[in-house]
């Protein structure tokens, strides 16, 4: 790492040390100022809710977007400790795990696992996890700055997880993974690239989804989980399961998503401009459009 990275690893090593309920108390706090204040987050947020949740009371969707700005708040607060931190000290913060008998099942299997991993809860924590119980591929979009991009692969060395960029040639290395019974864990409700996805509705309104996972979902010898971390009071929790329904397209793909979102609608990432590609080419952000 070069002389920035090392300073910044060197901070957030230093971070790491505050308890994390201190950090869920300061993340509550701030919560309601947060979710006031004229910021992009907050903006996408409050625009991403109004239009998935129409039947919401506005004293409701409130309620959910001040909930939201504290689980974004607490991503924002854990990542020092879930970066740096010691992981089996991480790991002991785990309070109940639903499905590992089919993650177990589905790595001894000898076939090739494909685990989606939504924008729900501490992702991070759920890479630690998953990385531990088996060589988890991990494909990413390296950020603008490579002294950041090394970064984050420090972070993640730590455990058995392997990185794998989003470029050209990372269809090739997830195929291999999985033809040789490999474990790869993806994003399925990142943006995709012009021309590297499709419309499919998500909580009612179309949204551009990648058509990777689906082709890869759809491949012989490949056994198909999501994933997820969710908060909960001392900890997180673990949530595996299978897909309901089986994931053949993008719309089979997003339902999925929806459906784990739904276990924690506030634990979901509503300031994500998941919207922002839209087949009439209509600005659905206004003027928090630009990225």
């Amino acid at each position: 790492m070069n002389l920035r990275a090392r300073v910044l690893w060197c901070l957030l090593s230093a971070f790491a040390w505050i308890p994390l309920p201190w950090l869920r108390g300061f993340a509550r706090c701030l919560a309601p100022i947060v979710a006031r204040l004229p910021w992009r987050e907050q903006r996408v947020t409050s625009i991403n809710l109004r239009r998935c949740f129409p039947e919401l009371s506005e004293a409701k969707r409130r309620q959910l977007r001040t909930d939201a700005m504290f689980h974004l708040l607490s991503s924002l607060l854990e990542l020092p400790l879930l970066w740096t931190g010691s992981v089996p000290r991480l790991l002991k913060r785990i309070r109940s795990i639903e499905g590992e008998e089919l993650l177990l099942r589905a790595t001894r299997s000898g076939q090739g696992v494909l685990i989606a991993a939504p924008h729900l809860g501490a992702w991070e924590l759920l890479n630690l996890y998953l990385a531990d119980r088996c060589e988890l591929g991990v494909l990413y979009r390296p950020p603008r700055s490579r002294w950041l991009e090394d970064l984050f692969n420090k972070a993640r060395a730590r455990t058995r997880a392997v990185p794998i960029r989003a470029e050209a040639s990372a269809v090739r290395a997830i195929v291999k993974r999985l033809q040789q019974g490999g474990a790869m864990g993806i994003l399925p409700d990142q943006k995709p690239r012009e021309g590297e996805g499709d419309y499919a509705p998500f909580f009612g309104i179309d949204a551009m989804t990648m058509t990777l996972f689906p082709k890869l979902a759809k491949r012989d010898a490949v056994q198909v989980l999501f994933a997820t971390a969710l908060r909960v009071p001392g900890g997180f929790k673990i949530v595996i399961r299978e897909p309901d329904p089986t994931v053949q397209d993008c719309a089979s793909l997003n339902a999925n998503v929806e459906r784990f979102a739904r276990l924690d609608l506030a634990q979901y990432q509503w300031s994500y401009k998941r919207y922002s590609m839209q087949k009439s080419g209509a600005n659905f952000y206004g003027k928090t459009s630009s990225d």
